[in-house]
């Protein structure tokens, strides 16, 4: 839910911007990047609502691991997608902040706005690198940790039991 609030948030605020600044291309860009990444926040929460939803306890067993499942790769997806905004969603912010106290900075002096951009790119790269290093390397349990805290305690404890439930079926 509250996913749900900071993304409504960031598109409320972020469309007041670009629609104030439609003379002013690269502003208006500002205030669209980031409300197109606010939509995202709220596109992706709504999918993770969805797909809690679907879980029910009634169902048979094989349908809740196959949900879980789902869920599970969602939110791995999902995690990957903020992470990959996230390395450049802070230079619109910046941006707008920047206007707002009156520096137009692209104006000003584009060359800072392409270091931001430079700096986007770098954060993409170690991002990158931080989900390839255990793949290739075989640190494992680092993956695992980096997996289970994209996934959240709630899904992974459903995953839990679930798999409790098979192993007693099995036995």
């Amino acid at each position: 839910m509250t996913q749900i609030c900071a993304g409504a948030l960031l598109k409320s605020l972020s469309a007041t911007f670009w629609l104030a600044h439609l003379r002013a291309p690269h502003l208006m860009v500002y205030g669209l990047l980031l409300h197109a990444y606010g939509l995202s926040w709220l596109l992706t929460a709504a999918r993770n609502l969805h797909l809690q939803s679907q879980l029910d306890h009634g169902r048979p067993l094989l349908e809740m691991q196959h949900r879980i499942a789902e869920l599970r790769t969602w939110r791995l997806r999902e995690a990957l997608i903020h992470g990959i905004g996230g390395c450049f969603m802070w230079i619109p912010l910046v941006l707008i902040g920047f206007q707002q106290l009156g520096a137009d900075l692209w104006l000003g002096d584009p060359s800072i706005v392409w270091s931001f951009v430079a700096s986007g790119a770098a954060c993409l790269g170690i991002l990158y690198g931080v989900l390839r290093w255990p793949r290739m390397s075989g640190h494992g349990s680092f993956r695992a940790r980096l997996e289970q805290s994209s996934i959240g305690r709630s899904v992974l404890g459903t995953q839990a039991m679930l798999d409790e439930i098979a192993q007693f079926e099995r036995d």
